[in-house]
């Protein structure tokens, strides 16, 4: 196969691997009715440094894996290193993530900067227009419990993603294959980004080792990850779905099995382990 790349050059390939992300251009080739699907919802970042953070929430909270149940989202907070690496009491930071219902249209202004210009891909944090950062604060004084305002308030840096996700329907097309987020894209509930890629790549190489002919591989590939890659799809999906459907709380409906002791427990966790662990 001769590929060719957008500089003009080209390459001849025995094999052709798409490792190449969320936007994928090899996906394009193979599949290209399949596009990221947007949730309805964008997580909020941000990252406060230990001491500008109050008193009480040094004291009781930082040092917890948070998770805060809000009307019609969710926000995870923790502990990290300092930007020195250090973990020393008092140089360290507290991230958070906010999930946040977004409609589309509202999600189109987040990402046009104040000269007009769209970034589809994600816009940087320095070019997010001031009045939207002011707005999701404004939020956070109104919903959230006075002890956890300061990590929204406080954070030096803030920043949003809109959160996406991609259900291929296939992974391998004659002796083009995908890999990682170009091949399945989880919403980050699920946590295992740089597993799923990683066990991928392993998956592809022993296929390739073991497999004389390469079509004989790319098959063996695709019946290893194929179904792990959906599963993941699908898990993220659930876990967001209370925010999808912007739920004041996940338990409201009973069907999507979402009391918040049971987010906790899955969340972050391979589908697989969920399943041989019975939560």
């Amino acid at each position: 196969t001769r590929v060719f790349t957008s500089t003009g050059k080209h390459f001849d390939a025995d094999v052709v691997i798409g490792a190449d992300g969320f936007s994928s251009a090899v996906r394009k080739y193979i599949s290209p009715e399949i596009k990221p699907k947007y949730s309805g919802y964008v997580g909020w970042r941000g990252i406060s440094e230990e001491l500008k953070l109050s008193d009480n929430f040094r004291r009781n909270l930082f040092s917890h894996y948070a998770f805060l149940f809000l009307p019609q989202s969710l926000l995870i907070g923790y502990p990290i290193a300092g930007s020195n690496g250090s973990i020393e009491v008092g140089s360290r930071r507290y991230n958070y993530l906010w999930y946040y219902p977004t409609t589309k249209e509202k999600l189109k202004n987040l990402l046009t900067d104040k000269q007009g210009y769209f970034h589809s891909d994600g816009i940087p944090p320095s070019l997010i227009e001031g009045e939207h950062i002011t707005d999701i604060i404004k939020i956070a004084n109104k919903i959230m419990p006075k002890n956890f305002i300061d990590i929204v308030t406080k954070a030096s840096t803030t920043m949003f993603q809109p959160i996406y996700d991609v259900m291929s329907e296939k992974i391998v097309s004659e002796n083009i294959v995908l890999i990682g987020d170009a091949a399945f894209v989880a919403r980050p509930h699920v946590g295992i980004g740089v597993l799923k890629a990683a066990q991928d790549a392993v998956s592809l190489a022993n296929a390739l080792i073991d497999n004389s002919a390469t079509s004989d591989a790319l098959k063996t590939y695709a019946l290893e990850r194929f179904e792990p890659g959906r599963q993941a799809v699908i898990h993220g999906r659930n876990l967001g779905s209370f925010i999808e459907q912007r739920l004041d709380k996940p338990e409201d409906e009973l069907h999507l099995n979402l009391p918040p002791e049971r987010i906790i427990r899955v969340s972050g966790r391979p589908y697989e382990h969920v399943v041989e662990q019975g939560l």
